[in-house]
């Protein structure tokens, strides 16, 4: 077994140098349990729902569903019945506020109960322009964002 810092966190672990050390992942060595997602990212803005990644246990026996353990900001994410599909959750996503996602996942399989700490990324929304070419006479071009207005003047 390999202690480190590493991706890997096994709650409950009897080992008397573990206790107090929650935040200290673990990692397990190459037969360990471990999680793979499929993505770690997702544009902000996006409906809640919004599938953003599969969570899959990897290296387990016979692991069960995986959940959310913790996240900040906090109902940023949700996990679908499935167990393995990570999904936007009621609290929406912002790239102003949170550009990051902070979450444990935990699963437990026939050997033990593990706990996985991993970031997703909120990606900034593009905003969508349009200019418009205004016909008075003038040679002015009106640029919009859907917030802020710019006026260009020839």
């Amino acid at each position: 077994m390999i202690v480190g810092r590493g991706l890997n966190n096994r709650v409950g672990d009897p080992r008397p140098w573990f206790r107090g050390r929650a935040a200290q992942p673990v990692a397990v060595g190459a037969n360990g349990a471990g999680l793979s997602l499929s993505a770690a990212s997702i544009v902000e803005n996006s409906a809640q729902g919004t599938t953003i990644c599969t969570a899959t246990p990897v290296r387990a026996s016979n692991p069960g569903a995986v959940s959310i353990f913790s996240q900040t900001p906090a109902n940023s994410l949700q996990m679908n019945v499935d167990g393995v599909t990570v999904e936007v959750g009621s609290a929406g996503l912002d790239y102003e506020t949170a550009p990051t996602i902070s979450v444990t996942f935990e699963y437990t399989d026939d050997d033990g109960t593990y706990q996985f700490a991993r970031t997703i990324y909120v990606t900034d929304a593009v905003a969508s322009l349009s200019a418009v070419l205004l016909e008075d006479g003038t040679n002015r071009i009106l640029i919009e964002d859907g917030t802020s207005k710019l006026l260009l003047e020839a």
